[in-house]
């Protein structure tokens, strides 16, 4: 019995694991280290500048303009103003914050799990195979009697000459081949006996494009001549095929952090 295709289906499931486990792994890691000095920061939406109200304002919104926020309005007398991006994932602040409050596994090792558990079972089916095979030529090695069924009848020129035959229908294909061919090679969605994951549908079908819209919105409120206090509000909005599928506020301290540091290096840059 052979399994082309589970061996090399098996091989490089080997190679994929091998990359994952040396590079996947820490990629998301590697992507918010630059978050960790706000672990045990506590939450917090508004913090205090030693400036005007006007200086403030314009920090606040020069900062995230840099993170890439477009501003969508600006009301200077009231100190609101609001700014929002649009991306295909989530932010990286909110990337670090899932992973400190998962308790659980992560997705990296999930699919550890999962690329293990198939590489095991293509192991075992190719050793079960080879078993299967040797049996076989074992089988043909040893001379049989055909009419007492005895196999230690010596040498085959002892055996009857006369021929079994025991495949009446020769051109009709072995179960194993008719497997191969109507199920292995042409059924679509599959990869050999494992499902295609990649596998794309009848045309026709709507494409799925999601995103998420982060709006924050900035409130300057002047405590005396030379200090503002500033304070954010965000809001992501899901999108699928750019429609909004929900929206929630989020309370993101480190979304929150890395803005506020942001506004204490423009105001020493002045």
């Amino acid at each position: 019995m052979k399994f082309p295709k589970i061996k090399s289906v098996t091989i490089a499931v080997t190679y994929f694991f091998a990359f994952y486990a040396i590079c996947g792994c820490s990629s998301t890691r590697q992507t918010t280290s630059y978050l960790d000095k706000y672990d045990s920061m506590p939450y917090k939406t508004a913090i205090t500048v030693n400036s005007s109200e006007d200086v403030a304002y314009k920090a606040a919104i020069t900062t995230l303009q840099k993170h890439g926020y477009i501003l969508t309005l600006s009301d200077p007398q009231t100190g609101v103003a609001t700014l929002e991006q649009t991306t295909s994932t989530k932010l990286p602040e909110e990337d670090k914050k899932a992973q400190v409050d998962d308790s659980g596994p992560s997705a990296g090792t999930i699919i550890l799990y999962a690329l293990a558990i198939v590489l095991i079972v293509g192991i075992i089916v190719i050793l079960l195979a080879s078993s299967g095979d040797d049996s076989k030529d074992k089988k043909k090695d040893t001379p049989t009697d055909y009419k007492t069924g005895r196999t230690d009848v010596g040498h085959p020129s002892q055996q009857p000459t006369h021929k079994i035959n025991d495949a009446p229908h020769k051109n009709e294909p072995s179960h194993r081949e008719h497997h191969e061919n109507d199920v292995w090679h042409d059924h679509p969605g599959f990869i050999g006996p494992f499902f295609n994951p990649w596998f794309e549908p009848a045309p026709g079908a709507p494409p799925q494009n999601p995103g998420y819209r982060y709006i924050v919105t900035v409130n300057t409120n002047p405590l005396s001549d030379s200090t503002t206090e500033v304070s954010l509000a965000t809001t992501r909005e899901d999108l699928m095929n750019g429609w909004v599928t929900s929206s929630r506020q989020i309370e993101n301290k480190y979304l929150n952090y890395s803005i506020f540091d942001g506004i204490g290096e423009q105001m020493r840059g002045r």
